[in-house]
């Protein structure tokens, strides 16, 4: 994400980019070696403080070093701001709206977005996400109702942004409106991927089976476990293989799984692999699923599309707003056993009506250039002319 508007705004404006030194230093710096010419970047390097352990007692305390980060940049932007004129600032990352950073401080226009994480993790969906799982998104879903409500730098970093609020899902958008009562503009978090000359889209023949990719890591949230019961649901007659990339904590419990479902001989399990080889396996199949339960739009969703992959999706967070039934099928989220068999029913059809996948497969190419990083920036850059014309004013 924060690549991908920053490489694209460069060609646009003059930047300074402030960065996390220990993650992102070295191969930033490896990039502007090999792009000597590119000259409207300039990359600020700030060390964030971490508590390895801490982290794995309480996760949430990453917030903590987080806000501690955004405070140091804060007053290196105000030096900045100080010895020179900025017309801008942009605080782009990261997507959730807990933390916003203090560039809202800053007295020149401030942006914010595109941001996302506000909403819940579905209340029925709960029983089959382990023990663990269980625990964790019911605490979610508590800390999300008080946060989205009570926390005061969001809502008046949001008012700050005005109309340089950026949602990056519709839902997101909704809730900015009802709860902090301030409009936003939708953009999404991710764009088309450089997928080089892999832009094609295979002809499944009639007695080869069906291929369905499922992408993303082995979280409770990505769920998995519904991909592998729809995966049993389908009619024994019908030849499918379901691939599976990733891994993660629940890598061997959602095996073990597969197997208890008696699907296990017909899943590829391929684990954590590099992207090229990820785009190979996607290639070779006919239909992408996603199970997410809890996401933004998810760069596999734009990944697929770009690759000519139909998408079965769940119809919730970011995947409503770019999946409908021109490229994909949409899934209501209802029930544990009413989504598993809409799902199993939706990759039947692909199986015996090849012609319809063929069509949504044509579709989803057309669909995915509506999410190019320069169409992106287009609406991003109005947004900042209208803010500095607005101050000028």
């Amino acid at each position: 994400m924060g690549w991908g508007f920053v490489n694209e705004l460069s060609k646009h404006h003059e930047l300074t980019v402030f960065v996390e030194a220990e993650k992102f230093q070295k191969d930033i710096e490896k990039w502007l070696i090999e792009n000597k010419n590119h000259s409207k970047i300039n990359f600020i390097f700030v060390l964030k403080r971490r508590n390895k352990l801490l982290r794995k007692i309480w996760p949430p305390s990453y917030y903590k070093y987080y806000k501690e980060w955004h405070q140091n940049v804060l007053e290196i932007a105000k030096q900045l701001i100080a010895e020179e004129s900025y017309d801008l600032c942009h605080q782009l990352t990261m997507c959730g709206f807990r933390e916003p950073g203090y560039f809202s401080e800053l007295d020149i226009p401030f942006v914010w977005g595109p941001m996302g994480s506000m909403g819940y993790f579905p209340r029925k969906f709960l029983p089959y996400m382990g023990l663990k799982g269980f625990f964790y998104h019911s605490a979610y879903n508590v800390y999300n109702f008080l946060h989205m409500r009570y926390l005061e730098r969001p809502k008046k970093s949001a008012k700050k942004a005005g109309d340089g609020l950026l949602a990056a899902t519709t839902e997101n958008q909704n809730f900015m409106k009802k709860l902090w009562k301030v409009d936003s503009t939708v953009i999404t978090e991710i764009g088309i991927p450089n997928v080089g000359n892999k832009i094609s889209f295979r002809k499944r023949n009639k007695n080869e089976p069906i291929k369905i990719v499922w992408s993303g890591l082995h979280v409770s949230r990505k769920a998995l476990n519904i991909a592998l019961a729809a995966a049993a649901r389908l009619p024994k007659e019908l030849k499918w293989e379901l691939h599976i990339l990733g891994s993660g904590e629940l890598t061997v419990e959602w095996k073990k799984y597969a197997k208890r479902m008696k699907v296990f001989d017909r899943c590829f399990f391929h684990g954590m692999i590099p992207r090229d080889q990820a785009l190979d396996i996607m290639l070779s199949c006919d239909a992408s699923l996603i199970t997410s339960l809890r996401d933004l739009t998810s760069a596999v969703t734009i990944e697929s599309l770009t690759l000519g992959l139909p998408v079965i999706c769940l119809n919730h967070c970011g995947f409503s707003d770019v999946i409908d039934k021109s490229c994909g099928v949409p899934i209501s989220v209802t029930t544990f056993n009413e989504t598993v068999n809409e799902i199993s029913n939706a990759i039947t059809l692909l199986a015996q009506d090849e012609k319809l996948r063929q069509k949504l497969a044509l579709e989803a190419v057309k669909k995915s250039e509506m999410y190019s990083w320069d169409k992106k920036i287009e609406v991003l850059n109005k947004i900042y002319i209208k803010k500095v014309t607005d101050l000028n004013e």
